[in-house]
C-alpha cells in the first residue's frame, strides 16, 4: 500500500482531524511510515481496527505488521507466552543494537523489542532497573521507542515501565529521557486530555529538573494550555528538595575545601593549601554564576537591560566559562548587538559557536568575511553543535538545509533536511523545504512524498495540492494528478480560470477529454478567439476522435482573427498532433507573414524546423524570435538545442547557461542543458540533469542522453558508476519488446553490455547490428567497429579486434580513441613497430590534446620508448606550463627511469603552480614512496593536509593511505580521527577507520567497525556505499571497498584474532561475492595451510596458471604451497616449487629459506647455514609502523619457512626468533601452533644432549625457560581447536617425555612414534633396553636416532656409543657432536678420546669445555705444554669462568712454575671469590711461596664460606707456625678441636707450637694424649724425641735410629735419622738412610736437599750440585736446596754462579730473609760491598728483629765507607 491508498482508507473512517492526527503518529514512526509506503496493511487490519481510532495506534499496527496473531490473542496477560520463533529473533536484534549502538533498520525488529521487554517483566516480577536494561552497551533510549509503544498491547502496566524509567537513577541524562518521554507522547493518538494525565501520572514523583527539562520538549511540540496546565500540576507536586539538595552539596564542597586546606597549613604545605582555598572559592563562583544565569534567563525577556548586567557579572565570575559566553553572545545577537556579541565571541574564539550563530541570525553574517568561512566551514562537516537556541523554535538542521538551498548546495541542503525531518517529522516547513530539496536532486518520488504531506496537513492551501499535481504531471502520472486537481476544483466556491484551464489540460493528458470540452466551450462562448480555450477545445476533439471539427475550428479562428498569434500556432500545433508537418509549416508562414517579428510565431516555427532537421532555418527564426523576446525560456531552450546540433557549443552554453539553476522545474530544459554539458564534456554535470530528464520524460532521446553520460564516466573512471548503469541496462531490457527495434536503442544496450562487462553479449549484439541498414552511416559503422574491436580484444580475439579496429580507423582516421585502442591491441599482439606508428599518428593528429599527450606518454612507457615520452611532455609543458597533470606524467617517466634529480627538479617545477590540489599531492606523495623517498612523502603529504584541510572522502582516503604507505600509521590514524566530524557519516569510513586501526594494530577495534558496518548494510539490506566508491591507487596494500573487501577486511581480523572458524565463513562469502578477487584467492590458501585442509591446498594447485592468476597472487599461492611441503616432508613438491617458481624470484627471506631447507636435505648443511645468514637482519617486524594484515601473513609464512630451515641445521636461535616473529601477533595459528610444540620438545632434548656432551657455546637457546612444557601443552590445546587430535597427540607425548624424563612404558608406541624426531626424543628417556630395541627395529637406521642411542649408552656402553659415532662420523663429518661422543666414550684410552677431540674442535673450536676435555687427556699421559694450551683457549673463549682458571693453575703446578699457577689461582679466586677451592688453592700456592700472610687471609675467606672443612683453619695455624707465631698457632689449632675433636694435624700444630715457644712440659703432655687416640703416632714421636733431646745431648739420635729400627719404611723417620746423623757428622750413615728413603719416595725433594748437603759435606760438590738440581726440579719453592746449592758453588768458587742461584731463590721466595743474607755474602767475597748492603738491607727490612742481620749489616756499611774512602783519591 502507497501512503496515497491509506490516506484513502483513512479518508475514508475519520474526519479530517483525525486523519492529520494518525498520519502524524505515524510520521513520528519513521520505520512505520516506511512499512506502509511500501507494503499494504495487514491482512485483517482494516476489518479489526475499522473506524476505532484506539486501535490505530503505532503500537499495535506495528505487531500486526510482524504477525496478525497479535491482534486475535490477548498478550497483555503475562501467563500468555509469546511465541518462542518472535523471543528468538528479537533476541539476536538486541544483540545487533547493543554491539552496534545502531536502531533497528526495519519496523520487524524496532517492534520486536517489545518482547524484550516483556521478557523482562516476566522474569523480574516488575520494572526495577529497567533503565539500566534499556541502556546496556551501545543501545539507546531511541531504539526503544517503537517497541515501548507497542508494551502497552503486551503488557498490562506498560505505563509503570514508563514511571521507572522517568524515576530510576541511571546513565541517561534528563535531556534523553525528557526527549525519549514527550517523543513517545507525539507518537501516540492521545487527546490533550488524555495527554495530560499521562505525562502527570507519569512524572508526579520525578526530579524536578525532569519535569522542567519535559516542559521545554512539550513547548516546541504542543499547545499552551497543555504546558499550563502540566506546569502548575508539578508546582503542586514538587517541592524545594532538590534545590536545597544541590546548596547543601555546593556547601559541602566548599567545607571540603577548607578542611583541606586547614590540613595542608598544619603539614607545613602551604601551597597546597592555597591551592585549596582557591578551590573553594571556585566553587562559590561557580555556585554564584549558576544562580545568576538562572536570574539572567528569566529577565531576558521580562527586563533585558538587567539581564545584560547579570550576564556581565556571570561572566566577570567565570570568563573562562564558554558556555556562559555563547549564551550572552546569542542574547546580545538579539538584541540587535551583533558586534558585541561578535567581540564577545572573539575572546574565547570558537568556530563552532560562531557559524551557529551566523546561521540562526542571518544579520550576523555581514558582518565580518570570517563569520562566513566559519559558518561555511562548519556546514561542510554535515554535523551541527547539539545546543538548541532559547529564543527560537526552529531547528538548526532546517536552519543550516535553507542556507545550504539558496547556497544552491542542494546535496548539502538534502542532508540536513533529513535531520530536521528527524527532529520534527510532521513541521510543515520541514517537510515543505524538503519538497523543495527533492525537485532539484530530482529526487521526485520523495518531492512527491512531501507534497502529500503537505496537502494531507495543509489542506486548506490549494498551492500544496497544486504542486502535487504538478508533480505527478511531470512524471506522467497523468491520472493521479486529475485526482488531485479535482479535489481543488470540488473544494473551491470559485475556481478561478487558470486552475480550470489546468484541470482541462491534465485531462486531456489523462485521456479524459470529455472532462476538458464543456470548459473550453464555455470560455469560447465568452471570447471565441480566447487562444487558450481553441487550443484546449482543439486537442480534447483531436483525442476524443474529431479532428476535422478540430481543424475547422482553429482555420476560422485564424481567418477571424489573423492578428492573434495563439490561433495560428494553435492550428499549427493541431496539424503537428495530426502529423501533416507541411500543413504546420503553412500555416506558421501564413502567420510570419501576418504578423512579421512576432515572437511566439517564430518560436512556433523554430520548433518546427526543429523537429524536421532544418537547422539552419530553425537558427535564423529562433535568433529573431530571441531577439524580440530575450526572456522568452521556450526560444531560449529551442535555439540552444539547435545551436547545439549545428555543433556551435559555446553559444548553445552561453545562452542556456543563465537557466541551469532552473532545471528542475522543467525536464525539457534539464534534457537541453544535459545535452549541451555533455557535448562541452562536462560528464558530471550532465549526469543529474539528464537523470532528472530521464524520470520525467520517459523518453527515449533523454534515455539515451543519460546513458551516454553515464558511458563517458564510465570510460573516464572505470567501474565507478557500475550501479547506475547496470540499474539502466535492466531498465531498457525490461521495456516490452517493440515491432520495430530502434537502432540507436539496441546500440545503446550493448554499449550498456560492455560497461557491465558482459562481453560475450555485447560482442554478439555488435556483429548483430551490422546488418541492420542504419548500421551502414560513417557513424554507427565507426562506433560498431570499434566497439566489436573492443569486446574482441577483451574477448583474446585478437585477429578479429585488430581487423575491426583497422576499419573503424579508416572509416574516421582522427578519432583518436580508435587509435589509442588500436595501437594497444598491436603492442598485445606484439606487434611493436605498427603500435609505434599507431602512436605517433595519434599525436601528429591531436599535438596539444593533453589526454592524448599523456595517453601517448604512458603508451611509449609500456614499450619502454621513455625517451620519446619525455620529449613529448616536455613540448607539451612549454606550450602548458600551467598544466598539473603534464608536470606529474613527467616526473612519473623520470622516476620510471630512476633519474632521481630530474624527477626531483620536475616535481619542483610542478609544487611553483598555483591551486595544487589534494590529489595532484597524493599523486606526489606516492611517485616519491615509491622511488623510497619517504622524506620527501612526508613533506609533501603535510603540504596536503595544509592546503586543504576538509577534502572531500575519497582524496581523504588516498591521502590516509598514502601516510600509511609512508609508514606513520600514528599520523594517519590522527588524520582519520580529525575528518570524522566531516565525513564519519560517509558509508565507507569505517572501512578507512578499520584499514588504519589494523595499521596501528588496533585489531578488536577495528574489527568491531568492520562488524557495525556488516550489520547495518544487512539491516539496512543495502550494498549502495559500496557503488560509487572508486579503486585507489593509494590502498593497492588494502582490500578493495566492496562487500568482498568488507568480507575479507573481517576475515583477516578473525584470522589474527584466532576465530578461523568466523574467518573461514567471511572468506568463503567475499570469495562467493568476488571469484577472481586475488586477495581472497591468497587468504583462502593461507588458511587452508593454515588449518591443515589438504584438500584445499591441492586445488589452489589450479591456480598456478597465469591465466586464471595474477603474477603477484601466483607468488604468493606458491609460497603457501612450499611452506606446506616443507612441512610435510615433501620434498619432491617443494623441488618442483622451487624449480618452476620460487628460483626465478628475486632474493628473499622466503627464497633463501626454501633453498637453504633442500640443501639441509640434501645434505649439504653448510650451504644452508649461509643462505640462513642472509636471512637473519630481515626477520624482524619490531619497526614496522604500518601493519598490513596479507603482508603480515606473508611474512609469517616467510618466518615459518625461515624457522623449519634453522631447525634442520640446528640453529637455535635463528628458529627461536623466527618463531617468535609468527607468532607475536598471530597466536593462533594450527600450523605454527603444531609446529611449535613439536620444536619445544625437540628443542629441549638438543639441550639435555648437549648438557650431557658439555657443549657450552652451541647449546641449543631454549624457547622459553618459563614452564616450557606448559607452553608445549598450551600450542597443542590451541591447535586442537581446529586439528584432529590424532595428529597432534604424538607430539605432545614427546615432548612431554622429553620434559618429564619419562616415558610411560604402557603407552602404544607404535600409534604415538610417527617420525624420527619422535621416536629419537622416546630415547632420550626410555630406561629399559627392550623397549629401545622396539624403536630401533622401526627407526634404527636414522642417524638422529643412532645418535640419540649413542649419546644415552655412553655410561652403560662406551663402546657402541664409540663405534656407533664413528659409523655416523663418516656420512656426517662435519658434525662435531659425533666426534665428541667418541672422545667422551674413550676416556679410557686418553691419546684417542684426546684426538677425536681434537677433530671435534676443528669444527667448533669455540667449546671451552671439550678443551678442558682435552687437556684432562692430554695431562693423564703428561703432555703439560699442549693441556695447558687447551686450557689457556678455553679461558680465551670464556675467561670468566674461574674453573679453567684454577684447571690452568694446577697444569702449571704440574710444570713447577708456582707464579704462573698463583696467578691463575689468583684470577679464579677473583672471578669465583664465593668458592673455597679456589681459594684454598691460591693459599697453598702462596704458602709454598712464603706469602703466608696472604694464604692466611685466602683461608680465612675459605673458612667463612664453608666453616665445616677444618683444612682452612688448620692450614692457618701451619703458616701461623711458619712465621714463628707460635701462640697463634696454638690458638688456631684449639678452634679447630673445638668443632673437630682430634683432630690429628691440630693436635701435631698445637705441640709444635708448644715446643717452640718452649713449652716443653705442656708439648709433653699434648703428646701423650694424644698417643692413646691415634693410630700414626711417628710424627708425635718425633717430636717427643725433639723435646727430651732438649736435655739430653746424644738422645735424639739413639731413640731416632730406635725408631727407624721401628719403622725402616717410613720416609719421615729416616730422613729425621739423616739429619741427626748429618748433625753427628755420620755422613755416611746419613747417606745410606736417606739413599734408602730416597728408594721409598724418587719424589720427595727433601731427602735429595739433605743427599746434596751431605755431598758438599763430603767435598763431592759436582755431586752435590746435581743432587740440589734434581731437588729444585721436583720442587722450585723449597728454598734450602738454592741455599745449598748457592753455598757449593761459593765453595767452588764459582760466586756468579752462586750469586745467580741466590736471586732464583729470591725470584721464588722474595720474603724469606736468608738468600738475601747468603748473597749478600757472596757480594762481598766478590768485593761488591754496594750490593751486599743492598742485599743486608732487604734481609733487614724482612726480618728486623735478627740481630745477626743488623750486625752483618753494620760491618758490611763500615767496610762500603772504607772502601768509598780507598777509591776517593784513585778517582782523582
Amino acid at each position: 500500500m502507497t501512503y496515497q491508498k491509506l490516506l484513502e482508507e483513512l479518508g475514508a473512517r475519520f474526519n479530517k482531524d483525525s486523519v492529520r492526527s494518525i498520519v502524524a503518529a505515524y510520521r513520528n514512526n519513521p520505520l512505520l511510515w516506511k512499512e506502509l509506503s511500501y507494503h499494504d496493511l495487514p491482512a485483517g487490519w482494516l476489518e479489526f481496527a475499522d473506524s476505532q481510532l484506539e486501535y490505530w495506534q503505532p503500537g499495535l499496527l506495528s505487531l500486526a505488521f510482524i504477525d496478525p496473531v497479535f491482534l486475535s490473542n490477548d498478550f497483555r496477560d503475562l501467563n500468555n507466552p509469546i511465541p518462542g520463533e518472535f523471543n528468538e529473533h528479537a533476541t539476536k536484534v538486541l544483540e545487533t543494537v547493543r554491539l552496534t549502538g545502531l536502531e533497528p533498520a526495519n519496523l520487524r525488529d524496532a517492534a520486536s523489542l517489545a518482547f524484550m521487554l516483556r521478557q523482562y517483566r516476566v522474569n523480574h516480577q516488575s520494572w526495577d532497573g529497567l533503565s539500566s536494561y534499556m541502556d546496556e552497551g551501545k543501545s539507546s533510549l531511541s531504539s526503544w521507542k517503537l517497541a515501548m509503544l507497542s508494551l502497552s498491547w503486551l503488557c498490562s502496566d506498560a505505563d509503570e515501565a514508563l514511571r521507572a524509567i522517568a524515576l530510576e537513577e541511571s546513565t541517561l541524562t534528563k535531556e534523553e529521557t525528557a526527549g525519549f518521554l514527550v517523543d513517545l507522547v507525539k507518537s501516540t493518538l492521545l487527546s490533550e486530555k488524555e495527554q495530560f494525565n499521562f505525562l502527570s501520572h507519569l512524572l508526579e514523583e520525578a526530579p524536578l529538573e525532569l519535569q522542567v527539562t519535559v516542559l521545554g520538549n512539550l513547548r516546541e511540540n504542543f499547545g499552551s494550555s497543555l504546558l499550563e496546565l502540566l506546569a502548575n500540576s508539578f508546582l503542586i507536586q514538587q517541592n524545594n528538595r532538590e534545590a536545597e539538595t544541590e546548596i547543601l552539596n555546593s556547601q559541602k564542597a566548599i567545607e571540603n575545601h577548607q578542611y583541606l586546606a586547614m590540613l595542608s597549613q598544619y603539614a607545613g604545605k602551604s601551597d597546597k593549601a592555597r591551592q585549596e582555598l582557591d578551590g573553594a572559592i571556585t566553587v562559590i563562583k561557580h555556585n554564584q554564576a549558576n544562580q545568576l544565569r538562572r536570574l539572567a534567563l528569566e529577565f531576558e525577556t521580562i527586563n533585558p537591560e538587567e539581564a545584560r548586567k547579570l550576564w556581565e557579572e556571570i561572566l566577570q565570575l567565570e570568563p573562562e566559562n564558554s558556555s556562559h559566553s555563547r549564551e550572552y553572545a546569542e542574547f546580545l545577537v538579539k538584541q540587535k548587538e551583533p558586534d558585541f556579541a561578535l567581540d564577545l565571541i572573539n575572546q574565547n574564539p570558537d568556530e563552532a559557536t560562531t557559524a551557529l550563530l551566523a546561521l540562526r541570525y542571518p544579520e550576523l553574517r555581514e558582518q565580518t568575511n570570517e563569520v562566513l568561512e566559519a559558518l561555511d566551514n562548519v556546514l561542510s562537516k554535515r554535523s551541527l553543535p547539539t545546543y538548541q537556541s532559547r529564543f527560537s523554535e526552529i531547528s538548526d538542521n532546517f536552519k543550516a538545509a535553507d542556507y545550504a538551498f539558496n547556497q544552491k548546495k542542494y546535496n548539502l541542503a538534502s542532508d540536513f533536511i533529513h535531520k530536521a525531518l528527524k527532529e520534527k517529522p510532521n513541521d510543515i516547513e520541514t517537510i515543505r523545504l524538503a519538497a523543495k530539496i527533492d525537485q532539484r536532486l530530482a529526487n521526485l518520488d520523495e518531492a512527491i512524498e512531501s507534497s502529500v504531506l503537505l496537502a494531507t496537513f495543509e489542506p486548506e492551501n490549494k498551492e500544496n495540492n497544486k504542486e502535487l499535481a504538478r508533480l505527478y504531471s511531470q512524471i506522467q502520472q497523468d491520472a493521479k494528478a486529475l485526482e488531485v486537481y479535482e479535489k481543488i476544483i470540488a473544494d473551491e466556491n470559485l475556481v478561478d480560470r487558470d486552475d480550470f484551464l489546468t484541470y482541462s489540460e491534465i485531462a486531456i493528458k489523462a485521456g479524459k477529454p470529455e472532462l476538458a470540452i464543456p470548459i473550453a466551450e464555455n470560455y469560447l462562448t465568452k471570447d471565441k478567439l480566447d487562444g487558450e480555450a481553441l487550443v484546449l477545445l482543439s486537442r480534447a476533439l483531436i483525442i476524443s476522435g474529431q479532428k476535422s471539427e478540430a481543424v475547422t475550428l482553429l482555420e476560422r479562428a485564424s481567418a477571424v482573427a489573423p492578428e492573434k498569434p495563439t490561433s495560428w500556432t494553435s492550428l499549427a500545433r493541431i496539424w503537428m498532433e495530426l502529423g501533416d508537418q507541411e500543413q504546420a509549416k503553412l500555416a506558421l508562414r501564413k502567420a510570419k507573414a501576418a504578423l512579421p517579428g512576432e515572437p511566439q510565431i517564430l518560436t512556433a516555427l523554430g520548433k518546427l524546423y526543429l523537429e524536421n532537421e532544418e537547422t539552419t532555418d530553425a537558427i535564423s527564426v529562433l535568433k529573431q524570435a530571441n531577439q524580440s523576446d530575450p526572456e522568452n525560456r521556450e526560444t531560449i531552450k529551442l535555439l540552444s538545442e539547435a545551436w547545439l546540433k549545428q555543433g556551435y557549443l559555446g553559444e548553445a552554453w552561453d545562452l542556456i547557461a543563465p537557466l541551469e539553476e532552473d532545471y528542475a522545474s522543467d525536464p525539457e530544459l534539464a534534457l537541453i542543458l544535459g545535452k549541451v554539458a555533455l557535448a562541452n564534456d562536462e560528464a558530471d554535470t550532465a549526469q543529474t540533469m539528464l537523470k532528472f530528464a530521464w524520470q520525467s520524460l520517459k523518453r527515449d532521446e533523454a534515455l539515451e542522453a543519460y546513458a551516454d553520460a553515464l558511458l563517458r564516466l564510465n570510460e573516464k573512471h572505470p567501474g565507478s558508476n557500475l550501479a547506475e548503469l547496470n540499474q539502466l541496462l535492466t531498465a531498457i531490457q525490461s521495456r516490452p519488446p517493440a515491432s520495430f527495434p530502434d537502432f540507436d536503442l539496441l546500440m545503446l544496450t550493448a554499449d550498456l553490455k560492455t560497461a557491465n562487462g558482459l562481453n560475450e553479449d555485447a560482442y554478439a549484439s555488435y556483429l548483430g547490428l551490422l546488418d541492420d541498414p542504419q548500421a551502414k552511416t560513417p557513424r554507427a559503422y565507426h562506433h560498431l567497429q570499434l566497439q566489436i574491436g573492443k569486446t574482441a580484444a577483451r574477448l583474446g580475439l585478437n585477429d578479429i579486434a585488430l581487423a575491426s579496429l583497422q576499419e573503424a580507423m579508416l572509416i574516421n582516421p582522427d578519432h583518436l580513441n580508435t587509435r589509442h585502442i588500436l595501437a594497444n591491441a598491436y603492442a598485445d599482439s606484439g606487434l611493436e613497430e605498427e603500435a609505434l606508428i599507431t602512436a605517433r599518428a595519434a599525436i601528429q593528429i591531436a599535438p596539444s590534446d593533453v589526454d592524448n599527450i599523456l595517453w601517448f606518454s604512458d603508451f611509449m612507457n609500456s614499450l619502454g620508448n621513455e625517451k620519446e615520452a619525455i620529449q613529448v611532455l616536455k613540448d607539451a609543458i612549454h606550450l602548458r606550463p600551467d598544466n598539473q597533470s603534464l608536470y606529474l606524467t613527467l616526473a612519473r617517466t623520470y622516476a620510471h627511469l630512476d633519474d632521481l634529480p630530474e624527477t626531483k627538479a620536475c616535481i619542483n617545477n610542478m609544487l611553483e603552480l598555483d591551486s595544487i590540489t589534494t590529489k595532484v599531492y597524493i599523486d606526489i606523495a606516492n611517485l616519491y614512496l615509491n622511488l623510497n623517498e619517504t622524506e620527501e612523502a612526508s613533506a609533501v603529504i603535510l603540504k596536503a593536509i595544509s592546503d586543504n584541510p576538509l577534502p572531500d572522502f575519497d582524496l581523504s582516503r588516498d591521502l590516509v593511505y598514502s601516510i600509511l604507505r609512508l609508514g606513520d600509521a600514528p599520523a594517519a590514524l590522527r588524520l582519520v580521527d580529525d575528518i570524522q566530524d566531516s565525513l564519519g557519516s560517509h558509508p565507507c569510513y569505517f572501512l578507512l577507520l578499520s584499514d588504519v586501526q589494523v595499521a596501528n594494530r588496533q585489531f578488536i577495534a577495528a574489527h568491531e567497525n568492520l562488524k557495525e558496518l556488516l550489520q547495518r548494510i544487512e539491516f539496512a539490506g543495502d550494498q549502495a556505499c559500496f557503488n560509487s566508491q572508486q579503486y585507489s591507487k593509494s590502498s593497492v596494500d588494502f582490500p578493495p571497498y566492496t562487500m568482498a573487501g568488507l568480507y575479507i577486511r573481517l576475515a583477516g581480523l578473525e584470522r589474527i584474532t584466532g576465530d578461523l572458524l568466523a574467518a573461514q565463513k567471511h572468506a568463503d562469502l567475499a570469495q562467493k561475492e568476488d571469484p577472481k578477487m586475488s586477495g581472497v584467492l591468497i587468504f583462502q590458501a593461507g588458511l587452508a595451510l593454515s588449518l591443515r585442509n589438504s584438500k584445499k591446498l591441492e586445488q589452489a594447485f589450479d591456480l598456478l596458471n597465469p591465466d586464471r592468476t595474477s603474477e603477484e597472487a601466483t607468488q604468493a599461492i606458491v609460497r603457501i604451497l612450499a611452506l606446506d611441503a616443507a612441512v610435510q616432508n615433501d620434498d619432491q613438491k617443494l623441488s618442483m616449487l622451487w624449480e618452476y617458481f620460487i628460483s626465478k624470484d628475486q632474493p628473499s627471506i622466503f627464497r633463501n629459506s626454501t633453498e637453504a631447507i633442500l640443501a639441509s636435505r640434501q645434505n649439504d648443511p653448510q650451504k644452508a647455514k649461509q643462505l640462513l645468514k642472509k636471512s637473519v637482519p630481515v626477520i624482524s617486524m619490531e619497526n614496522e609502523k604500518t601493519f598490513v594484515v596479507d603482508q603480515h601473513f606473508d611474512s609469517i609464512g616467510a618466518d615459518l619457512m625461515t624457522f623449519i630451515a634453522a631447525w634442520e641445521v640446528q640453529d637455535w636461535a635463528l628458529a627461536n626468533e623466527s618463531m617468535r616473529q609468527s607468532l607475536k601477533i598471530v597466536r593462533v595459528n594450527p600450523i605454527a601452533n603444531q609446529l611449535l610444540a613439536a620444536y619445544l620438545g625437540d628443542n629441549q632434548r638438543q639441550y639435555n644432549n648437549a648438557m650431557l656432551l658439555h657443549i657450552t657455546q652451541h647449546i641449543p637457546e631454549l624457547y622459553s625457560d618459563d614452564d616450557p612444557l606448559g607452553l608445549l601443552e598450551d600450542q597443542i590445546a590451541l591447535a586442537g581447536r581446529f586439528l584432529k587430535p590424532s595428529g597432534l597427540l604424538p607430539d605432545l607425548k614427546a615432548g612431554q617425555a622429553v620434559f618429564n624424563r619419562y616415558w610411560d612404558e604402557d603407552e602404544d608406541m607404535g600409534q604415538l612414534i610417527l617420525n624420527p624426531r619422535q621416536a629419537a626424543s622416546v630415547v632420550s628417556v626410555l630406561v629399559k633396553p627392550e623397549r629401545i630395541e622396539d624403536i630401533m627395529k622401526a627407526f634404527g637406521k636414522d642417524p638422529e636416532v643412532r645418535k640419540q642411542k649413542a649419546i644415552m649408552s655412553l655410561h652403560q656402553d662406551p663402546l657402541y656409543s664409540a663405534k656407533t659415532a664413528e659409523e655416523l662420523s663418516k656420512a656426517h663429518p662435519d658434525d662435531p657432536t659425533l666426534h665428541a661422543i667418541q672422545a667422551f666414550a674413550l676416556q679410557q684410552d686418553p691419546e684417542k678420546a684426546a684426538q677425536a677431540m681434537e677433530t671435534a674442535l676443528a669444527i667448533w673450536a669455540d667449546e671451552p669445555e671439550w678443551h678442558a676435555f682435552a687437556s684432562n687427556m692430554y695431562q693423564d699421559v703428561g703432555k703439560y705444554p699442549i693441556a695447558g694450551a687447551h686450557l689457556e683457549e678455553a679461558i680465551r673463549i670464556s675467561p670468566k669462568t674461574a674453573h679453567y682458571w684454577q684447571l690452568l693453575g694446577d697444569v702449571k703446578l704440574l710444570e713447577k712454575d708456582y707464579h704462573a699457577a698463583k696467578d691463575y689461582f689468583g684470577k679464579a679466586s677473583d672471578l669465583f671469590p664465593s668458592n673455597p677451592d679456589a681459594l684454598d688453592s691460591l693459599a697453598r700456592i702462596n704458602q709454598k711461596l712464603g706469602e703466608h700472610q696472604v694464604a692466611i687471609q685466602c683461608w680465612q675467606k675459605a673458612h667463612q664460606i664453608d666453616q665445616q672443612n677444618p683444612v682452612y683453619m688448620t692450614s692457618i695455624a701451619e703458616s701461623h707456625l711458619a712465621r714463628r707465631e707460635f701462640d697463634r698457632a696454638v690458638e688456631v689449632a684449639d678452634q679447630v678441636l673445638f668443632s673437630h675433636p682430634g683432630h690429628s694435624k691440630a693436635l701435631l700444630i698445637i705441640a709444635q707450637g708448644q715446643m717452640q715457644s718452649g713449652k716443653h712440659a705442656q708439648a709433653n703432655q699434648t703428646i701423650q694424649s694424644v698417643k692413646s687416640i691415634m693410630s700414626d703416632t711417628i710424627p708425635f714421636d718425633l717430636l717427643a724425641i725433639e723435646i727430651e733431646a732438649q736435655n739430653k745431648p746424644g738422645y735424639a739420635l739413639k731413640a731416632t735410629q730406635m725408631l727407624a729400627d721401628t719403622h725402616p719404611d717410613n720416609t719421615l723417620v729416616l730422613n729425621q735419622l739423616a739429619n741427626y746423623q748429618i748433625e753427628a757428622n755420620l755422613l755416611d750413615k746419613a747417606q745410606t738412610n736417606l739413599q734408602n728413603s730416597l728408594a721409598i719416595d724418587e719424589g720427595n725433594a727433601e731427602t735429595l736437599i739433605s743427599l746434596g748437603k751431605i755431598a758438599r759435606l763430603k767435598g763431592h760438590l759436582d755431586q752435590a750440585i746435581v743432587r740440589l738440581n734434581q731437588a729444585i726440579q721436583l720442587d722450585p719453592s723449597q728454598i734450602e736446596a738454592y741455599l745449598e746449592m748457592g753455598q757449593t758453588y761459593q765453595e767452588r768458587r764459582e760466586v756468579t754462579n752462586a750469586i745467580e742461584v741466590y736471586h732464583k731463590a729470591i725470584d721464588m721466595i722474595e720474603k724469606d730473609p736468608r738468600p738475601y743474607v747468603q748473597a749478600a755474602a757472596a757480594y762481598k767475597e766478590s768485593r761488591d760491598y754496594r750490593n751486599a748492603e743492598y742485599m743486608l738491607r732487604q734481609a733487614a727490612q724482612l726480618s728486623p728483629s735478627d740481630q745477626s742481620i743488623r750486625r752483618q749489616l753494620a760491618a758490611i756499611v763500615a767496610l762500603n765507607l772504607v772502601n768509598n774512602l780507598q777509591e776517593a783519591p784513585k778517582r782523582k
